[in-house]
């Protein structure tokens, strides 16, 4: 046991309380599972001061800018990179493009004009990313991307050629058991190969010092026994969740003002839609209204064109009827004619005829003279009918 070790009671405060892990975390956000470990983020990059620092899996960058902001506050010549391809997967619960869009650019807001000068960004897989970093050039390595068995060691193989003499990795989720995470399997089994402390709450975060050559602090930290390991695990975890505390008050805080916002916007939208229905009926009142008004009059001028149509087949029925009275009298006289061209016809004394008709026995009487003579028109004649009628027509007396 060396001498950090064996003094690490004497040593504590020296190496715990660093004033960087009571500075508040400038990002935030629900989306992490990373909060609670915020604290320790400050005091590791405190703690090993590295020159270069990689992320593997950023997401909503809680823990990355925790890093970055150290590096900011501390003042240090750290080069920083976060690398993730931002199209979530299955343990982010998110897969499509829009919502990677969405957290990539709210991280760029943030992110850009803080800590622009000394860190970036690299939208990218992490086999295609490592090409771009030296060998042994990487002095604190965290790795949070796909938390599968598989995933996991693949991502420590592939980038262990770049961690350098003096390297610590990170891994998180290594208390998360459920599903297909697969960290605490790989944890399990590297841990035991290198110097390691690990962390429960907060989904479990492991700390491997990887390379031989670790600053006091670090092997102070890895060679605790266990009594100081569950003191500085209740520490940690303490400041985590005072942070995590924060969050929530001010998700809830958010919350309720965007509840506030909403419940506002929507009265506004409810008066909105009331205001147009109010006028939708309005209109739809006086439309109905005029459309009763013009059925109105299309009835009056129906019922006059009724009227009217009923005059007018009065006026019809009456021409016909004085039509059909007209030919009847026509037809009476054409056969009275007809009686006057073929039948003598005897007038009485008044000038009506005389239905009888003068046979052959009619005698002449001579009004003047008394001869008697043929029967000439005008002439008197005696027949049964009244004796002093006058000869209309007598051809065949």
């Amino acid at each position: 046991m060396d001498e950090v070790t064996s003094r690490a009671d004497l040593r504590a405060p020296e190496y715990l309380f660093r004033p960087i892990i009571f500075e508040t975390p400038e990002r935030l956000s629900d989306l992490s599972a990373w909060t609670e470990h915020t604290p320790f983020a400050m005091w590791i990059v405190d703690a090993t001061r590295p020159s270069t620092l990689a992320e593997l899996g950023t997401h909503a960058g809680v823990s990355y800018c925790a890093f970055a902001q150290a590096v900011k506050t501390l003042g240090l010549p750290t080069a920083c990179y976060a690398v993730d391809t931002w199209k979530g997967d299955a343990h982010t619960n998110k897969s499509d493009a829009a919502y990677a869009d969405d957290v990539l650019d709210d991280l760029r807001r943030h992110h850009d004009p803080r800590y622009g000068s000394f860190s970036t960004l690299v939208p990218s897989t992490f086999e295609a990313a490592v090409s771009n970093f030296p060998d042994r050039s990487i002095d604190l390595l965290h790795i949070d991307g796909y938390h599968t068995y598989d995933a996991v060691r693949g991502d420590f193989e592939t980038w262990r050629p770049k961690l350098s003499d003096r390297a610590i990795v990170l891994f998180h989720d290594i208390n998360e058991r459920g599903g297909d995470f697969g960290a605490w399997r790989f944890w399990d089994e590297v841990s035991g190969r290198y110097p390691s402390f690990h962390f429960l709450h907060g989904h479990g975060l492991g700390v491997l010092a990887v390379g031989p050559e670790q600053p006091a602090s670090i092997r102070w930290l890895t060679g605790l026994g266990e009594d100081d390991r569950a003191t500085v695990r209740s520490f940690f975890a303490g400041l985590g969740r005072s942070v995590q505390v924060r969050i929530d008050l001010e998700v809830s805080e958010r919350r309720g003002k965007a509840s506030a916002t909403h419940a506002a916007n929507l009265q506004v939208t409810v008066d909105d839609q009331q205001t147009r229905l109010t006028a939708m009926a309005e209109e739809n009142r006086r439309q109905l209204q005029d459309a009763y008004r013009k059925l109105h009059e299309a009835n009056l001028a129906t019922q006059k064109v009724n009227e009217e149509a009923t005059w007018r087949q009065g006026v019809i029925d009456e021409s016909r009827r004085r039509l059909t009275q007209l030919e009847a009298e026509v037809q009476a006289r054409t056969q009275h004619v007809a009686l006057l061209e073929h039948f003598p016809i005897c007038l009485n004394r008044q000038g009506f005829p005389i239905l009888s008709r003068c046979d052959s026995r009619c005698v002449l009487e001579e009004e003047a003279s008394g001869h008697g003579s043929s029967p000439i028109r005008g002439s008197s004649c005696s027949c049964g009918a009244g004796g002093r009628g006058r000869i209309v027509s007598a051809p065949g007396c």
